[in-house]
C-alpha cells in the first residue's frame, strides 16, 4: 500500500467511527431528556414552560417523602364556551385534575410516563361566572411541577391561566416559573457572596503589579530563550522541562506545606465517605461492597494504597495527621500528573517544545486540579492513570516494537479503571490511538506500523492487559448486583434522596455569564456556569454548604483567576474546533487526545447532570481524566490565536504568567486572615472543643471584628451552644463592631446570666452599659456596680477592670472618683508592662479631668 493510500485510510476509520458514536450519544441524550421518565428533565412544549412552588435555594439533602401541591387557577367567564375547550396537562411526577370540583380522570398523570401530555375537553365542566381549575401534583423525589395549557376554537373566549400554589399548611402563593433559578434567601447558609467586581477592585493594585512583572518576565524569558536556542539548542530543550517542572514542583511544595496544617479535615468532596472506605480497608482488611457506604461503590485501588500508606506511617484515619498524609499523597499525584501532561505534549508535538511548557504550566495552576489535589479523593490517581495510558498508547503507536508500550498502556488504563469507573470514557481514546498508529518503513502489515493488523495487535495487547488488571473488580460487582457498573444513586439505600433544584430545564443549558458576578454555587443557575466555576475556581466552596465555612482561599486572587480564565476558555474552544477538523480530515493524534477525550467526558457530565439533577452534580473536575485533552486544546488554540505574531505570543505568555500567579496566590491559605480563623473555629466547635473554638473566634475578632462570616459563625455558635457564655460574649463584641448595640446588650446579659461569677463578663457588660453611644441603653449606675464587682473578684489587681470602673464612674458624673480610679489603672498597667492599657487610660483620663465621659464610636 502506498504512503498516500495509508494517509487516506487513517482518517476514515477509527476517527469517523468515534465521531459517529459521539454524535449518536449527544442526540440520544437530547431524546432521552425529552422522553425518558427516569430523567427529571422538564421538557417545554410549544414554548410553554413549567410551574413549581415558590421556594429558596438550599444545599440540604431532601429525603424521599410525598410532597403534594395544589396548583389552582381561578377565572371568570361571561358564558360557557360554545365549542370544545381542550386542557392539556403534564406533571412531575403524579397528578389529578379537577375543574369546578369535578374530577377529570382522562388527565390523571402516572409516574411511569409523566412526560406524556394528556388532553381532555373540559368545556362541559365550565360555567358562567367564577371557575376554578385545581391540579394536585405529588412527587416523592423532587419538587412538584406542572405543565398545562388550554385552547379553544375561539381563543378570545378563554382567559390566561394564572397559577397559584397551595401546599400543606401554607397560604396560597403565586407559582414560580420552573426555568427561573432558585433565589438565595437573605441570611441563609448560601447567603454572603461578595460579587467578583468588588473583589477585583479590592485587589487591582496587586494584580496590575503582577501583570507588569509578568510582562517583564515574559520579555526577558523570550529574549533569553531566543539567545539560548540559537547557541545552545540541545541544552535549551533540556533546560525547558527542568524550569517548568522544577518551578511548578517548588510552588506546589510551598502551597501544600503551608496549607495542609490549616485546612480542617472536613473539606473535600465526600471526604467522610472516602475516609470511611479507607478505614474499613485498614481495620477489617477487606474490600467493601457498593451498598456498605456512601462511597463504597468506588473501585478499590486508591483506598487500598491509602490504607497501606497509613499502615506504613503507623497512623489511622481517625487521626488528623493521617488526613494530612493522605492529602500530601494526593498532592504528589497531582504534581506527577503535571509531569505526565508535559510528557504527553512532548510526544504529540516533538518539534514544538513551547507547547509542552505552556500546557504543563496551565495544568500546574489549573484551579480544579490544584483543588482536588488538596483533598482525600480518588480523582487525582484515576486522572493520572488515564494520562499515562494516553502517553504510552502514543509511544506504542509510533514504535516499531509496539507490544511493550501497548501492554504498559493497558496496565495504566486498567489501574485507572480500578480507581474510578468514570475513566471508562477514556477507553475509546486509548484504544483509538493504539489502532490508528503510524506506518513504519520496512515493516509489514502484520508486525508493525499503522495498518489494521498492527493496530489490532496493539489494541488486543492493551485491552487484555487492562482486563486482567481490573476485570476481577467489575466481575465481582456484576456477581453481587447484576451489572458491572453501580453508583450510589442506583442503590436502594441511597437512591431515596434529592437535592435542589431537583430537575433540569432547557434554560439550564442555555444560560451563561452569571459566573463572572457571583460564582459560588452557580450550579443552581446553569450547567455551563457551574462547569466554568468549578474548572477555573472553587465554585462549590470545597463542598462546604455554608458560605461562612467556605475555605480560606484568597478570594480577590480567585476573582482575578475566574475572569482571566475567559482567555483560556476561548483558546480551549478554538483549539478544540481546529483539532476536530484536523482529526476528521487527517486522523490527527492530537484530535483523539483533544476534542475526542473532551467530548466524551462532556457527554458524561451532561448525562449525570440530568440523571442526578443537583446543583452539586455540576463539577468540571469529574472530567479530570480529560486534563491532557484540555491542555492539548488550549495550546492549539493559543497557536491559532497568536499565529506568527511575536506580539500576540508575548501577550498570551504575559497573561499565562499573571493567571498562574493569581491561581497559585488564590490557593495560598493565610494564617493571619480572619476567614482562616473562622473556619478553624467552626471546625473546633463541631468537634466539641469549645476552648479552641473560642480562641480562634477571639483571634478573628482581634484582626477584623466586622468580617461578615465571623458574625454568622458566632450566631451559629450561640444557637448550638446557648449555655456557653464565651460565645455570647464574643458575639456581643462582634455586634458592637456592627453597631447593633441593643442586640449586644442582650447577648452580654445572657452571657452573664449563665456565669454570674466570671469577672471578664461582668467587666464587658459594665463597659458596654457605661460607654454605649445610644442614650436609652446607657445604665451608669448598673455599670458602676458591675465593674466594682469585677474588681473585687480580681482583688483590684486587673488594670483593665479598673479602667472600666473609671469609665462607669465618669458616665455617672462622678468625675473625681473616675480620675482617681483611672490613675490607679495606669499605675497597675505600668507595673505589669501593659503599654496598650497605659496609653488608652491616659487618653480617657484627660476626658475625665475635663468633665467628659467616654462614648464608643459608631462603626
Amino acid at each position: 500500500m502506498s504512503g498516500l493510500a495509508m494517509h487516506r485510510w487513517r482518517p476514515r476509520g477509527p476517527a469517523f467511527l468515534l465521531v459517529g458514536l459521539l454524535t449518536a450519544g449527544f442526540v440520544g441524550w437530547i431524546l432521552a431528556t425529552r422522553w425518558d421518565p427516569a430523567l427529571p428533565y422538564l421538557p417545554a412544549w410549544e414554548g410553554q414552560g413549567w410551574w413549581v412552588p415558590p421556594r429558596t435555594a438550599s444545599a440540604e439533602m431532601h429525603r424521599q417523602e410525598v410532597r403534594w401541591t395544589c396548583f389552582r387557577a381561578r377565572f371568570e367567564l361571561d358564558q360557557r364556551p360554545d365549542g370544545p375547550v381542550l386542557l392539556e396537562v403534564a406533571a412531575f411526577r403524579q397528578a389529578a385534575v379537577w375543574v369546578n370540583e369535578q374530577p377529570v380522570p382522562e388527565l390523571r398523570v402516572d409516574p411511569t410516563d409523566w412526560k406524556r401530555r394528556r388532553a381532555a375537553d373540559v368545556a362541559p365542566r365550565l360555567r358562567p361566572g367564577s371557575n376554578e381549575v385545581g391540579i394536585w401534583v405529588t412527587n416523592m423525589l423532587g419538587p412538584p411541577a406542572l405543565w398545562a395549557k388550554w385552547e379553544s376554537p375561539v381563543p378570545a373566549a378563554l382567559p390566561k391561566l394564572h397559577w397559584e400554589v397551595i401546599s400543606a399548611g401554607a397560604e396560597p402563593q403565586p407559582a414560580r416559573a420552573a426555568h427561573i433559578p432558585l433565589p438565595v434567601a437573605k441570611g441563609s447558609y448560601l447567603d454572603g457572596q461578595v460579587p467578583l467586581p468588588h473583589l477585583l477592585r479590592a485587589a487591582w493594585k496587586a494584580w496590575m503589579g503582577m501583570a507588569v512583572g509578568s510582562g517583564l518576565l515574559a520579555a526577558v524569558g523570550f529574549l533569553a530563550g531566543r539567545f539560548l536556542e540559537e547557541r545552545l539548542k540541545q541544552a535549551w530543550h533540556r533546560l525547558l522541562p527542568a524550569m517548568v517542572l522544577g518551578g511548578s514542583a517548588v510552588v506546589w511544595l510551598g502551597l501544600f506545606v503551608n496549607n495542609l496544617p490549616q485546612l480542617p479535615r472536613i473539606y473535600g468532596f465526600d471526604a467522610e465517605g472516602h475516609e470511611q472506605y479507607i478505614r474499613l480497608v485498614q481495620e477489617e482488611g477487606r474490600l467493601p461492597l457498593a451498598d456498605e457506604g456512601w462511597q463504597m461503590y468506588q473501585p478499590p485501588l486508591y483506598y487500598v494504597l491509602a490504607a497501606a500508606l497509613l499502615e506504613l506511617c503507623g497512623l489511622t484515619v481517625a487521626e488528623d495527621t493521617a488526613v494530612a498524609v493522605l492529602r500530601g499523597f494526593n498532592g504528589l499525584l497531582g504534581w506527577l500528573h503535571v509531569a505526565a501532561v508535559f510528557w504527553l505534549l512532548r510526544l504529540l508535538f516533538p518539534q514544538e517544545g513551547w507547547k509542552a511548557a505552556v500546557g504543563a504550566l496551565l495544568v500546574s495552576a489549573l484551579p480544579a486540579h490544584l483543588l482536588l489535589s488538596h483533598y482525600v479523593t480518588n480523582e487525582p490517581l484515576a486522572a493520572l492513570g488515564v494520562t499515562v495510558a494516553l502517553a504510552l498508547a502514543l509511544k506504542a503507536a509510533r514504535s516499531p516494537r509496539p507490544v511493550g508500550p501497548a501492554i504498559g498502556a493497558g496496565v495504566a488504563l486498567g489501574l485507572s479503571l480500578l480507581t474510578k469507573f468514570s475513566t471508562l470514557l477514556a477507553v475509546p481514546i486509548v484504544l483509538g490511538l493504539l489502532w490508528q498508529g503510524e506506518p513504519h518503513a520496512g515493516k509489514s502489515a502484520r508486525v508493525g506500523g499503522g495498518l489494521p493488523a498492527a493496530g489490532a495487535l496493539r489494541v488486543l495487547s492493551a485491552a487484555l492487559t487492562a482486563a486482567l488488571v481490573c476485570g476481577w473488580h467489575y466481575l465481582r460487582v456484576w456477581w453481587h448486583f447484576g451489572k458491572p457498573l453501580v453508583g450510589n444513586w442506583d442503590l436502594e439505600a441511597w437512591a431515596h434522596w434529592w437535592q435542589d433544584p431537583g430537575y433540569r430545564t432547557a434554560w439550564d443549558y442555555l444560560r451563561f455569564g452569571g459566573v463572572f458576578v457571583e460564582p459560588w454555587f452557580i450550579g443552581f443557575r446553569s450547567f455551563w456556569d457551574g462547569l466554568y466555576a468549578t474548572l477555573w475556581g472553587d465554585g462549590l466552596a470545597s463542598s462546604a454548604a455554608w458560605m461562612a465555612f467556605r475555605p480560606p482561599w484568597n478570594e480577590s486572587w480567585m476573582a482575578v483567576t475566574w475572569w482571566l480564565s475567559a482567555v483560556w476558555t476561548v483558546s480551549l474552544v478554538v483549539g478544540a474546533g481546529v483539532l476536530a477538523w484536523r482529526w476528521v480530515r487527517h486522523g490527527d493524534e492530537a484530535g483523539w487526545v483533544g476534542p475526542g477525550l473532551l467530548a466524551l467526558f462532556l457527554w458524561g457530565l451532561l448525562y449525570m447532570s440530568v440523571r442526578v439533577p443537583s446543583y452539586a452534580q455540576v463539577k468540571a473536575f469529574y472530567a479530570l481524566p480529560a486534563l491532557a485533552g484540555l491542555a492539548v486544546a488550549v495550546v492549539t488554540g493559543w497557536e491559532r490565536l497568536a499565529g506568527t505574531s511575536r506580539i500576540r505570543h508575548g501577550l498570551l505568555t504575559t497573561l499565562l504568567l499573571v493567571w498562574c500567579g493569581s491561581s497559585w496566590s488564590a490557593f495560598f491559605v493565610r494564617a493571619s486572615h480572619p476567614q482562616t480563623m473562622v473556619v478553624q473555629g467552626i471546625w473546633a466547635l463541631d468537634q466539641g472543643d469549645v476552648a479552641a473554638a473560642a480562641r480562634r473566634y477571639g483571634a478573628a475578632l482581634a484582626v477584623s471584628p466586622r468580617w461578615p462570616p465571623l458574625a454568622d459563625a458566632l450566631a451559629q455558635a450561640v444557637r448550638v451552644r446557648p449555655r456557653e457564655p464565651i460565645f455570647r460574649d464574643l458575639y456581643a463584641t462582634c455586634l458592637e463592631a456592627h453597631g447593633q448595640w441593643r442586640e449586644a446588650v442582650d447577648q452580654r446579659r445572657a452571657a452573664l446570666a449563665n456565669a454570674t461569677d466570671r469577672p471578664e463578663l461582668l467587666n464587658n457588660l459594665a463597659w458596654l452599659l457605661a460607654t454605649v453611644p445610644v442614650e436609652e441603653l446607657r445604665q451608669p449606675a448598673e455599670a458602676v456596680a458591675l465593674a466594682r464587682q469585677a474588681c473585687e473578684l480580681t482583688r483590684w489587681a486587673e488594670p483593665q477592670f479598673l479602667g472600666t470602673l473609671a469609665a462607669a464612674l465618669a458616665a455617672a458624673d462622678r468625675f473625681a472618683e473616675a480620675v482617681q480610679t483611672a490613675e490607679e489603672a495606669i499605675r497597675l498597667a505600668r507595673e505589669q508592662n501593659r503599654s496598650d492599657l497605659v496609653t488608652f487610660n491616659q487618653n480617657l483620663l484627660e476626658l475625665y479631668r475635663s468633665g467628659r465621659s467616654y462614648r464608643m464610636p459608631a462603626p
